[in-house]
């Protein structure tokens, strides 16, 4: 199974101390388990940062009109606690792309996305998913296999992303999710 790394451990101190002291030795065993119990339950780790999820298998999209229903194929082992991200961007770089927060969920409710951009322009959308363990950094986002055109009349230009989790508030770090470093300074 894809586990979160770094787990807490007593060690032969704990052993001898076990067998010089049981009782307190035993506590701290006890704490040592719960502390190592808390982390799997909230798909942490109890030292260190936790590994990322496996990369997703695929992602799905299917439009009408000015909506685009996505849908992620994630079938790897994952702990319990992992998240999902799509992001949409009117370029193949993903440049300022827009974070979507699925949750635990890999099928949200349909998104809209304009089908012309603020001069009438018919606009395309290139659309990639990751997933993420709160306290891990991303799995490799993987792309749909082409970029999706919506029909209507709506024109609007998105503004420009401001990003997600801990990434610069520019939008200019796509593929962030929660983060990849634990504090974003100024």
């Amino acid at each position: 199974m894809s586990k979160v790394k770094g787990t807490l451990s007593g060690g032969r101190v704990l052993t001898e101390w076990q067998q010089e002291e049981s009782a307190k030795g035993n506590l701290i065993g006890k704490i040592i388990d719960s502390v190592n119990g808390l982390a799997r339950n909230v798909a942490a780790s109890a030292v260190g940062r936790s590994s990322a999820p496996p990369p997703i298998n695929g992602i799905n999209v299917k439009t009408s009109g000015e909506y685009a229903h996505i849908t992620i194929d994630h079938a790897g082992e994952i702990q319990q606690g992992c998240h999902y991200f799509v992001e949409v961007a009117n370029n193949e770089g993903f440049a300022n792309a827009h974070p979507i927060h699925f949750g635990t969920s890999r099928t949200r409710d349909p998104i809209f996305l304009p089908a012309k951009d603020d001069a009438g322009n018919p606009q395309k959308w290139y659309v990639r998913g990751y997933a993420q363990y709160p306290s891990s950094s991303p799995s490799a986002p993987v792309s749909y296999h082409s970029a999706v055109t919506t029909s209507g009349t709506t024109q609007l230009s998105l503004l420009p992303s401001t990003g997600s989790g801990t990434a610069k508030a520019n939008g200019s770090q796509p593929g962030w999710g929660f983060g990849k470093i634990q504090v974003r300074r100024k």
